[in-house]
């Protein structure tokens, strides 16, 4: 049978009749086979009622033939009890269920296994009413009978280990109920495999649609639509458009598609709203509480609409029906009625009816508090709307309280230690509002009162670093630890420990996509290969996991990505530096300054996400050039845009900015894809009147020299924890691969990218035709000789731009690392899925070498340097559109070991390049002790003020190139 909980999700109860009975049961007369076979089909057929009358018959017949305490009469309580859950009428089932459990439990010989069976549908029970450690016990136990009595393959196991991630899930153990929920698929898919059926088939997609909840939950919204429409297209074929299980699966993929916004979708989660709502009501009774599921659901699309009134209409009745339910003994109030409250209260609070939103805010709290662990996410999401109603109203210290209370339980779990770190970075970002209210609320009390203005500005900023999380932090965090202990020990078991998660999650969205392939594209042993991997890997981080515990507690301080605070934060700043950080809300972008003595907080009302995103994308037309436009043909850049840009985001806390020479920059949302060095501080008169003409603008890159960092604590990491460089050598250049086009003007610049079609493979004939860049070699030649390094050692190009010579390589013998060649994005080429570096292609592929430089391949490799430099476009681009900004190839660097990159904001004019990275060389040669990012600062006003290159003062050719991580000097060598 299928069981589905009150919290809408679907569980397997298997039928224990044919498969468990031993060859030496009793013998069933034909008319109680024939009624338990009827009361099977009618379930199966969602006719449920006619089902119940089928399995009582069961019962009164098992009873007549064997009494009341033989197994046989035990299937038949159980059965019933499946029937009447479904039906919602828990009251009923719970004492079926206990007496079937204390039938089995005394039976002899090989009937104790049916016990398994009836341990997950009492313990179901149990988890639905809140009673989780009972829940809890009985689910372990039923996982280890069918693990030693029944068999590793068993359905009864899977069906035990889904139903226990299921538990966990509601607890808010997000990551303990996806290792069980893949655990559990593996099985199902292995038995649909062997014995195709519509009932294995049906079993496989309720697993998919578990762990797609599970994504949902954590916002991990791609991950989950895919798997969501997976499982409806197998429910659909196995069960047919009526069944109540499709229609479970419409109602969430109608979530899907009107969380994505937009008239089209919203027409089609209408569609799938009013289809499920049909089947429905079909199928249950009015008070059942997919019903209520799916009107809620409505509701929220029509709020998502604004249409307030149809909202309103839906959220009241969805939340009556869960009130008449409850009061007639047909489940518990928990979740549905908190979620109902929160539903109608955020649409009051949006109408500006706040006396009818508290009180429902309230309730939900209470009730949540009288089930759920303080920590969980669900009395978060309580407080958090408390909190925002309390704030909306002039009530600041109430909502500072209410909101610390939430964010502690968001920061709780963003803190914990894991192995698997997709799942929970995903649920911080999908929660940073919590964040960027308690900051909001932090410095709005602060202004009123002055005694704890140190304390608030204190939280406010830690609060800020927590909405700012990024991968790339953590990259930073963690390559630090490994360089900075000082122990080979350490940075041999974190060095290993990353590699493995790499993998990790490498193996997990590999294996995510085939799970969401057609039938007969899939691969099983593809599958089965991925899982055991993803199993044997899981086995090994937390070995790993445990040994730096045991060994080295000092390591958490970092790898926990915990914010920094301004005291610690200052005390690594020297008295010429500034941090300068922003975090962008909806209606207002956050901006922050700290010196080594003061800090200081502005917010710009107003330039919210949406706003600043379009003039970012505005400010960028004029720099981010393809398709290869002459000189003459290049666009105005918008003096007047960026400067208005630097009155709101800059001005502010330009008196806070006085006097550093170096500012770090921590940017956030459509910032992480602009240079701040392009806005300009004062207008001109009027706009140049040729390229020649910018050369006057009054640029922000002419004030400071400015790095960008991933969060506020990687400066300190980088400080304390990042030891000296060992490395012996000064420098490797790589460049100039040998390609059959002809020379560019750009590294991957200017260029038209006429790559398509779908491909898994490198096209090695597009490859191969991308421009020769011969000025690379000249670059890197100047790079080597600034430092001294002999040529023969340094530089690899032409054929020796290879991946082959590059793994053989002892890259962390060297201090510098330069690549000068082509950048590409993800997807810009096909059969390129992640960032790469163009390298000579092979005459062959083969498994090390396709002529491209991954990010994946990059993060293999192991550095130990102060810094890379990436003369090539796109290479502080995200690893996809809309994602996380400097998330592709410098993560990649800095995993390997590079405390510093340069880095390109978009495609770069290859002669530009050479002459800006030897003259920051040189610069810095000339004047030991000279900051890499001062070095850019001086190398980027020579490039302007070039009389031979006129047009170089074009923000195009001399703004791309970013310092990211340390941005002072480059230290000594420690070759000791």
């Amino acid at each position: 049978m299928v069981v589905l909980n009150s919290r809408g999700a679907p569980r397997l109860v298997c039928w224990l009749l044919a498969v468990l009975l031993p060859a030496a049961a009793a013998a069933q007369s034909d008319a109680l086979l024939a009624a338990r076979h009827s009361a099977q089909e009618l379930y199966g057929a969602g006719q449920y009622v006619e089902a119940e009358a089928a399995a009582r018959e069961a019962i009164r017949l098992a009873e007549q033939e064997f009494g009341v305490d033989h197994p046989e009469a035990a299937i038949g309580y159980n059965d019933l009890a499946d029937i009447l859950w479904t039906l919602d009428r828990f009251a009923e089932a719970e004492p079926l269920l206990r007496r079937a459990l204390t039938v089995l439990r005394a039976a002899p010989g090989s009937y104790a296994e049916m016990a398994i069976g009836m341990r997950n549908n009492l313990a179901t029970l149990l988890d639905q009413r809140g009673e989780w450690e009972e829940a809890e016990e009985l689910y372990q136990e039923a996982i280890e009978l069918a693990r030693t009595r029944i068999g590793p393959r068993s359905p009864l196991l899977a069906k035990s280990l889904s139903n226990q991630g299921a538990l966990y899930r509601v607890q808010g153990r997000f990551e303990e109920a996806e290792a069980l929920y893949r655990q559990a698929l593996e099985i199902k898919e292995e038995n649909h495999r062997e014995g195709p059926s519509p009932e294995t088939a049906a079993t496989v997609a309720t697993t998919l649609t578990n762990l797609a909840n599970l994504y949902d939950i954590q916002g991990r919204t791609d991950e989950a639509f895919d798997l969501f429409d997976r499982a409806l297209a197998m429910r659909i074929e196995a069960l047919g458009e009526e069944h109540p299980d499709v229609a479970y699966s419409k109602d969430k993929l109608a979530s899907m598609y009107r969380d994505r916004g937009g008239k089209r979708y919203y027409r089609k989660a209408m569609a799938y709203y009013e289809e499920a709502l049909q089947v429905y009501e079909a199928t249950f009774d009015e008070l059942h509480p997919r019903i209520g599921l799916v009107i809620r659901n409505l509701g929220s699309l029509y709020f998502e609409m604004q249409e307030w009134d149809e909202a309103e209409g839906y959220y009241k009745r969805a939340l009556e029906l869960r009130r008449r339910a409850v009061r007639q003994g047909r489940g518990p109030a928990f979740p549905q009625i908190p979620t109902a409250l929160i539903d109608l209260g955020n649409l009051y609070w949006f109408r500006s009816l706040y006396d009818r939103a508290e009180p429902l805010y309230r309730e939900a709290l209470e009730l949540q508090q009288a089930v759920l662990s303080p920590g969980h996410p669900e009395i978060a999401l309580s407080l958090h709307s408390l909190a925002n109603l309390h704030f909306t109203r002039g009530q600041y210290p109430q909502a500072l309280e209410t909101v610390r209370r939430a964010s502690d339980i968001r920061r709780a779990r963003a803190s914990r230690f894991s192995g698997r770190q997709a799942g929970i970075l995903s649920e911080q970002r999908k929660n940073r509002e919590t964040f960027l209210l308690h900051a909001l609320a932090a410095v709005t009390v602060f202004g009123s009162e002055p005694q704890r203005q140190d304390e608030l500005l204190g939280e406010a900023f830690e609060a800020i670093q927590l909405a700012q999380v990024t991968s790339i932090a953590g990259a930073v965090a963690r390559m630090a630890a490994r360089f900075g202990a000082g122990s080979d020990a350490l940075a041999a078991v974190v060095r290993s420990r990353q590699e493995k998660v790499d993998r990790w999650l490498a193996i997990d969205e590999e294996l995510i996509e085939a799970l969401t392939l057609e039938p007969e594209e899939r691969d099983d042993e593809l599958e089965r290969q991925l899982r055991q991997q993803a199993v044997e890997l899981d086995r090994e981080i937390a070995a790993l996991d445990r040994r730096l515990a045991d060994e080295f507690p000092e390591y958490a301080e970092l790898a926990g990505q915990r914010p920094v605070s301004l005291e610690a934060l200052q005390g690594v700043l020297a008295e010429d530096e500034a941090l300068l950080s922003f975090a962008v809300w909806r209606d207002r972008t956050f901006i922050w300054v700290v010196r080594r003595d003061r800090a200081a907080q502005r917010q710009t009302i107003g330039l919210g996400l949406e706003e600043l995103g379009d003039r970012v994308a505005d400010l960028r037309a004029s720099l981010d050039v393809t398709g290869g436009q002459a000189v003459a043909d290049l666009p105005l850049f918008d003096t007047a845009l960026a400067h208005e840009l630097y009155r709101q985001l800059v001005e502010p806390v330009a008196s806070e900015l006085a006097g550093a020479g170096t500012v770090y920059v921590v940017p956030d949302g459509p910032l992480a894809s602009l240079p701040l060095g392009v806005l300009v501080t004062s207008p001109p008169p009027s706009p140049p009147a040729d390229l020649a003409g910018y050369r006057d603008v009054a640029w922000l890159a002419d004030e400071f020299a400015m790095t960008v960092l991933p969060a506020a604590s990687s400066l300190r990491a980088l400080r304390v924890f990042a030891a000296r460089a060992r490395a012996a050598k000064p420098f490797l250049g790589v460049g100039d691969p040998v390609l059959d086009g002809a020379p560019g003007g750009g590294t991957g610049a200017l260029l038209p990218m006429l790559y398509e079609g779908e491909t898994d493979k490198v096209d090695l004939a597009v490859l191969r035709g991308m421009p020769r860049l011969p000025d690379t070699a000249s670059e890197l030649a100047q790079i080597a000789a600034s430092l001294m390094a002999p040529p023969e050692e340094a530089l690899r190009l032409g054929r020796d731009a290879s991946e082959s010579v590059l793994r053989r390589a002892m890259l962390d013998d060297y201090r510098i690392v330069g690549f000068a060649t082509h950048g590409l994005l993800a997807g810009e080429m096909a059969g390129v899925p992640e960032p790469a570096l163009v390298l000579t292609p092979p005459d062959e592929i083969s498994a090390d070498n396709d002529g491209l430089l991954t990010a994946g391949e990059i993060a293999q490799l192991k550095f130990n340097a102060d810094w890379v430099v990436l003369s090539a476009c796109n290479t502080a681009a995200g690893d996809s559109a809309g994602g996380e900004g400097l998330s592709g190839l410098a993560k990649a660097f800095i995993y390997a070991g590079s405390r510093a990159m340069l880095v390109s904001h978009w495609p770069v004019e290859s002669q530009a390049s050479a002459r800006l990275t030897t003259r920051m060389f040189a610069a810095m040669d000339a004047e030991p002790g000279l900051g890499r990012a001062e070095a850019l600062k001086r190398s980027m006003a020579a490039l302007r003020a070039d009389d031979a290159e006129p047009q170089y003062a074009y923000p195009l050719y001399w703004a791309p190139f970013v310092v990211v991580g340390e941005g002072g000097p480059v230290p000594a060598a420690d070759t000791g």
